[in-house]
C-alpha cells in the first residue's frame, strides 16, 4: 500500500476523531450535567435568530420628565412612559389643557431597542424643587423652577415662540459652562439632599430598563 492510499483511508477516520475531540471540549454544560448554584445554561436561540444577522430600529437619545430641559418644557413622562411608547403605546404631548392632554402620538412601528439618556446634570435639583419636604422646596430658584413647568404645560399660559429664555434656563446654564461649578444652595449643607436625591433618580433609571428589558423582544440599556 503506498503512502497516499493509506493516508487516503485514513482521512475519514482523522476527520471523525478530531470533529470528536472538538466536541469534546466544548465548555458548555448540559442540561443534564449542570448542576450546584454555579452552573449557567446557555440561553436558547430567540425565535428570530438570523446567523444572516436582522436590522434592528431603536432611539438612543430620549429624555424624560427627569431632565432639567424636559420637564421645565413641560414633559411629564418618565422612563416607564418612555418604554411604553417605544413599544407601541400613545403619548401625551404638552401643553394640556386643564385635565387633558390636547395632542397625543404614537409610532408607526414598535422600536427594538431603546434607552433613557437623561441629563445627569441637576437630577436632584429638580427633585428638590418639584417633591415638597425638602429644606430648598421654598426657595426663590424652586419657586420660579415650579412657575416654569407651570407655564410650559398649560396651553393658556404658554408663552408665544420668540420670546426670551425664561431666567430659571439662564441660570442653569451658567453653572453648565462654569469652570468650577457649584451647587445652589437649595441643595441643603454639604449638597446632600440634592446628591441624595440624584442617587434615587439613577437607581430608578436602572430599575425602568431592568423591568422593560426583554432579551428577544426589546433591548433597554441603562443610561444617561
Amino acid at each position: 500500500m503506498t503512502f497516499r492510499s493509506l493516508f487516503a483511508s485514513a482521512t475519514p477516520l482523522l476527520a471523525f476523531a478530531l470533529s470528536a475531540t472538538l466536541l469534546g471540549c466544548d465548555d458548555s454544560p448540559s442540561p443534564g450535567s449542570c448542576q450546584g448554584p454555579d452552573c449557567v445554561l446557555p440561553p436558547d436561540p430567540c425565535p428570530d435568530r438570523n446567523p444572516l444577522r436582522n436590522p434592528y430600529v431603536g432611539e438612543l437619545h430620549a429624555h424624560t420628565v427627569y431632565s432639567f430641559d424636559s420637564i421645565l418644557a413641560g414633559v411629564t413622562v418618565g422612563p416607564r412612559d418612555m418604554y411604553r411608547f417605544a413599544q407601541g403605546e400613545s403619548l401625551a404631548l404638552p401643553p394640556f389643557a386643564p385635565g387633558s392632554a390636547q395632542r397625543s402620538t404614537r409610532l408607526r412601528r414598535p422600536l427594538d431597542f431603546a434607552a433613557a439618556t437623561d441629563h445627569a446634570e441637576f437630577f436632584g435639583e429638580m427633585r428638590v424643587c418639584t417633591v415638597p419636604g425638602f429644606d430648598g422646596y421654598d426657595s426663590d430658584f424652586c419657586e420660579r423652577t415650579r412657575e416654569q413647568i407651570e407655564v410650559s404645560q398649560d396651553a393658556d399660559l404658554l408663552e408665544e415662540p420668540g420670546e426670551p429664555l425664561p431666567q430659571v434656563f439662564v441660570d442653569l446654564a451658567f453653572v453648565l459652562i462654569d469652570l468650577a461649578p457649584e451647587r445652589f444652595s437649595m441643595c441643603g449643607s454639604g449638597d446632600e439632599d440634592c446628591i441624595s436625591e440624584s442617587s434615587m433618580v439613577w437607581q430608578d433609571e436602572q430599575a425602568a430598563a431592568k423591568e422593560f428589558y426583554d432579551r428577544c423582544t426589546f433591548t433597554t440599556f441603562a443610561a444617561y
